[in-house]
């Protein structure tokens, strides 16, 4: 697909999401359908739609051909939403024009200083945990910071209340990038005035904040988990501070596994949970310790393995980092 094409399929996308009848899925299907047989929605017949989109009733696909056929009108509108959305320091890009630690999304949506980390070769680390946080969990998260701030790592997290915030905030204190993942789309209003606010803070120190949504999707559970494997795919090691079984922070966990990512869980009684279950589950990238050696041990952990991809598949050959699974014991 040359340039034209994607400017093309990403104006068609945008249209189509600003109008009505038109949900995530049909995007998501058009995408797909374009991506792998090119841009040809103009020539679609109604009987291609109908066996592309078996699943509509007849009805809907009526009115998504009729959609389809004013694709001249929809380019139209994407260009002038796709400018609108610039004006406000919104960026859009689709998974073709990224680099893959960013194909978590078919497309992506960032606000803020996104160049700085579009290619960036810093190690990326996740900082997430419980919205309702126990004892002194600033404390910890101060802590894993200092250790980890000769490394410049970027910190990522979900933006959400309790310990996400706090790991956004204190990456800002600490001078360290870092990348807030919505659950929602970037136009949506925020879940609360202190989350604004935090994005604010997140964007005016250079951060970003991304969503794989399209700009006024609203927040949903299923979102929210869309966005604990965004967390996890984009990140080179993920640190649960606080958490329980099952929770959000633990479907982070659970795709971080997944994709074969080192955890790394801080010596604390509200992680146990999360530290038997992987245990048990005989995860050779786990490393439990004190946090003030989490620096220590991401730093081995890249010099063993700086693929920041690695997947499950890949650990068949055991690395320097899976060697540290056992460093620090319980």
């Amino acid at each position: 697909m040359d340039e034209q094409e994607r400017e093309r399929l990403k104006y068609l996308l945008l249209g189509l999401y600003f109008r009505k009848g038109v949900g995530e899925k049909t995007i998501t299907l058009i995408y797909d359908l374009t991506s792998s047989l090119g841009p040809v929605v103009e020539k679609w017949s109604f009987e291609e739609l109908q066996y592309y989109f078996r699943r509509l009733p007849k009805h809907r696909l009526k009115q998504l051909f009729h959609i389809l056929t004013d694709w001249r009108n929809l380019l139209n509108e994407g260009r002038e939403i796709s400018n609108k959305l610039s004006k406000k320091g919104i960026q859009y890009f689709l998974r073709i024009e990224l680099p893959e630690r960013y194909h978590f999304a078919k497309w992506l949506f960032s606000q803020g200083n996104f160049s700085a980390y579009k290619n960036s070769t810093k190690p990326f680390v996740a900082i997430v945990g419980t919205r309702h946080p126990q004892g002194s969990y600033v404390q910890t998260i101060e802590n894993l910071l200092a250790s980890l701030q000769r490394l410049n790592p970027v910190i990522v997290s979900g933006l959400a209340p309790g310990i996400d915030q706090a790991a956004h905030e204190i990456a800002i204190e600490y001078r360290l990038p870092t990348i807030a993942v919505l659950g929602y789309g970037i136009e949506h209003r925020d879940i609360s005035r202190k989350t604004t606010t935090v994005r604010n803070r997140i964007i005016e120190s250079g951060g970003t904040v991304l969503s794989q949504f399209m700009p006024r999707v609203w927040a949903s559970a299923r979102r929210f988990l869309d966005r604990n494997y965004a967390i996890a795919w984009l990140s080179d090691a993920i640190i649960p501070v606080q958490g329980k079984v099952p929770s959000g922070t633990f479907s982070t966990v659970v795709k971080a596994m997944k994709l074969g990512k080192p955890i790394l869980c801080p010596l604390t009684r509200q992680n146990e949970e999360i530290v038997t279950f992987l245990r048990e589950q005989k995860y050779s990238n786990l490393h439990v310790g004190p946090e003030g050696e989490a620096g220590s041990v991401i730093a081995e952990i890249l010099q063993g393995n700086r693929n920041t991809l690695t997947t499950a598949a890949e650990q068949s050959t055991p690395s320097r980092g899976e060697q540290l699974s056992l460093l620090f014991p319980k």
